[in-house]
């Protein structure tokens, strides 16, 4: 069984300081690899490719203004993946997450 990985998160941050951290985090992360952004619609293509593992997958990252000072994130993994291989990606994009939460400082 194959399934998309789709992941929503709040940050109590404008969308200019979301769009700031995930950019510096995965500038800074091996397993991440930014293939396009686009400040305009607020879309962020970006390829997540662990070292260890045989696979390279394309993530499509969303940012829109939620009420104000928050940002909606809205991130899909855009292969289907077996239910056995979405842990190890589960990790980096938890890992990210809370990157940027770090970053923003909240």
């Amino acid at each position: 069984m194959e399934r998309e990985l789709r992941v929503t998160e709040r940050f109590d941050a404008p969308v200019e300081h979301v769009g700031g951290a995930l950019e510096r985090f995965v500038s800074k992360n091996d397993v991440w690899s930014s293939s396009s952004v686009d400040r305009e619609g607020g879309t962020l293509e970006l390829m997540l490719r662990a070292g260890w593992a045989p696979w390279v997958d394309q993530v499509a990252i969303e940012l829109e203004t939620g009420a104000p000072g928050t940002t909606e994130l809205r991130l899909v993994l855009k292969r289907p993946l077996l239910l056995s291989r979405a842990a190890p990606r589960r990790r980096h994009i938890d890992a990210l997450l809370a990157g940027v939460r770090e970053l923003i400082g909240g």
